[in-house]
């Protein structure tokens, strides 16, 4: 036998209601009996429908100081894989994953003494202890001579570049002045008289 289908908001309209015996009957639907007769319950469908889903907020756009917002240590540094000036800010959560929408992209510099240049960054990452480790080079190559002349041998690597380690308090001071400009620049003490710039450069 084939039976008519109907939607609840068809049935409500039609002003059906519900019925069982009493033995069946769970006293959290109390309020929703209407009357009791012959051993049956007449419920009323009024009330037993879920309320309409309101639909979910549109998510506010992240900017890059919802990034900055998370705590130090959740602040996720990467070089590009061009190994060029650039480096990306992420959020990361509890499991060390980035948030979606939550990195941004820098440029960064470098300073010593009174020079100021541009430089590249590879193999950046925090080590355990939340200290900035990585290796930088001047794009210029006179710059570069010069460095490779001024800084001790054992703080390059054998093709020439600089270590930077960024001890975690310092790192931490950078964001602070990062967040202050608004999330726009900051200088950070790599130490060795090595300055490091950041450049804000959108997503």
């Amino acid at each position: 036998m084939n039976l008519p289908s109907a939607s609840v908001k068809e049935l409500l309209e039609a002003g059906v209601h519900l019925g069982h015996k009493t033995f069946r009957w769970n006293p959290k639907m109390k309020k929703f009996i209407l009357l009791e007769e012959e051993k049956l319950q007449i419920k009323s469908m009024y009330g037993l429908t879920e309320a309409p889903m309101t639909p979910p907020a549109p998510a506010r756009p992240t900017t890059v100081m919802d990034t900055l917002s998370v705590a130090p240590n959740k602040l996720l540094f990467q070089n590009s894989t061009n190994k060029d000036n650039t480096i990306f800010l992420s959020a990361i959560d509890g499991a060390g994953k980035v948030i979606p929408n939550t990195t941004y992209k820098y440029k960064i510099g470098g300073s010593y003494s009174f020079f100021d240049f541009s430089v590249n960054i590879r193999n950046l990452k925090r080590d355990a202890q939340g200290n900035l480790i990585g290796e930088v080079l001047p794009s210029n190559s006179m710059a570069a001579s010069a460095m490779r002349t001024l800084i001790p041998k054992q703080n390059l690597t054998k093709d020439g570049w600089l270590m930077i380690k960024i001890p975690n308090q310092k790192l931490t001071e950078g964001i602070q002045s990062l967040k202050s400009s608004k999330g726009q620049t900051a200088e950070i003490d790599a130490g060795q008289g090595v300055s490091v710039t950041l450049q804000y450069l959108g997503k």
